[in-house]
């Protein structure tokens, strides 16, 4: 029934710069702050600036021509068995074969003139971190299978995540400062599920332009009050975090069409969460929600609501005015009361099974437009008499609607 499907405009895997070493992977935490430029020292004048630069520009150039050759002429001589390779500084315009070092590490080839990066850089199976910053990137080949972990691409002229690194199935970090991170404001997906992402950074409102957003298996439980201000966003999904609460933001999304808190520990549905007028999916199964808000009456554009796998005991009786609604799920709950929906003009798809329900829902069960009813399971299928009277209906009902009764 959920279309979780997230190909579109741009899909990423991950998005950030983070604040520790290549070696230490303890915290994930995403950050679209640039860093900042280092200072000249105090004591020069502004005067003395510009020649000073210029002077050091010379001094640079001269000696990354002594480095570069240098690493060239002993290229060959270095072990097949290195573990850590440092090119950097080297204004190196073509990248080496690297495909002898089977056990490298890490690779160090930041501020060069590389354009293109061979399939050879990812050649390693023991691959963990690679730095390409500071680098006039064109064109990356990544092999299909790789095992990298970490990837810096900082202040890069590429204007967008090349498509082989989205799809990087190891890839936890992608520093990004100074580069992509500019575009952000563009992206209209952003799919971030599966990185044990603990914080959100306080300016995430960067994503301005952003209409989908997918944080589905992380660890988060709390959102930074700025992320009320991506009033873009339509689908918002943080299905399997921490959550024991709808985080407030979430309520200032007025142009939000679908959200997903599936998989959390939820105890209760906010009142505010009303003010979300153009809600038509809400999923907040498999929580441990007790009650359902009266405020959720004035969801008209409600179509799809799904909270089964909670702790439900009544389903109260104002939603039979929800005449958008066309798929009910509220199954495996301790639902000892549920409303008479069959006057429901639109609702065909409806799930009570696992409760302790004990009247017999005989006008849904008739209901013209019904196309799935799974009742399962309750303690009015305790009569044999009943039982058979709606096995009789179920078999008359095929194929245009399918009634469950185990």
């Amino acid at each position: 029934m959920k279309n979780h499907l997230l190909f579109a405009l741009l899909c990423l895997t991950v998005v950030g710069v983070l604040a520790q070493e290549p070696g230490s992977f303890k915290s994930k935490i995403i950050r679209l702050d640039s860093t900042k430029k280092e200072k000249f020292p105090a004591e020069i004048h502004a005067g003395q600036l510009d020649s000073l630069w210029r002077i050091w520009q010379m001094e640079e150039a001269k000696r990354r021509v002594v480095a570069r050759e240098q690493f060239l002429a002993n290229f060959d001589k270095i072990p097949d068995s290195l573990p850590v390779l440092r090119m950097n500084r080297l204004d190196l315009s073509t990248g080496p074969d690297l495909s002898r070092f089977r056990q490298l590490k890490e690779i160090h080839a930041d501020k060069n003139k590389l354009e293109t990066i061979p399939e050879s850089f990812f050649s390693s199976d023991s691959l963990r971190f690679v730095d390409l910053s500071d680098n006039p990137l064109k064109k990356l080949k990544v092999p299909k299978e790789n095992s990298l972990v970490s990837l810096k691409m900082e202040n890069c002229s590429l204007e967008k995540i090349p498509r082989q690194v989205r799809k990087m199935k190891n890839l936890k970090r992608l520093y990004l400062t100074r580069s992509a991170v500019r575009r952000l404001g563009k992206i209209k997906i952003l799919q971030l599920a599966g990185n044990d992402i603990e914080t959100l950074p306080p300016n995430i409102n960067r994503l301005s332009a952003a209409r989908r957003i997918n944080f589905s298996k992380n660890k988060l439980s709390q959102l930074p009050s700025s992320f009320a201000g991506l009033d873009s966003l339509e689908v918002v999904i943080f299905y399997e975090n921490n959550f024991s609460e709808i985080p407030p933001p979430v309520s200032g999304l007025k142009n939000l069409i679908e959200l997903d808190f599936y998989y959390n520990n939820i105890d209760e549905i906010p009142q505010a969460l009303t003010g979300l007028e153009k809600l038509e999916r809400l999923y907040q199964s498999f929580n441990n929600i007790e009650t359902l808000p009266d405020t959720l009456r004035s969801m008209k554009n409600l179509r799809r609501l799904y909270v089964h796998h909670n702790r439900l005991t009544v389903i109260p009786q104002w939603i039979t005015g929800l005449d958008s609604l066309e798929i009910l799920g509220v199954g495996y709950n301790q639902l000892v009361y549920f409303p008479d929906v069959s006057s429901m003009p639109n609702l065909c798809e409806v799930d009570i099974q696992r409760n302790t329900l004990e009247e017999i829902p005989w006008k849904l069960i008739r209901k013209k437009n019904l196309k799935l009813l799974l009742i399962g399971n309750n303690l009015f299928l305790e009569d044999e008499n009943s039982l058979r009277d709606m096995k009789k209906i179920r078999d008359q009902r095929l194929p245009d609607c399918v009634i469950v009764l185990d």
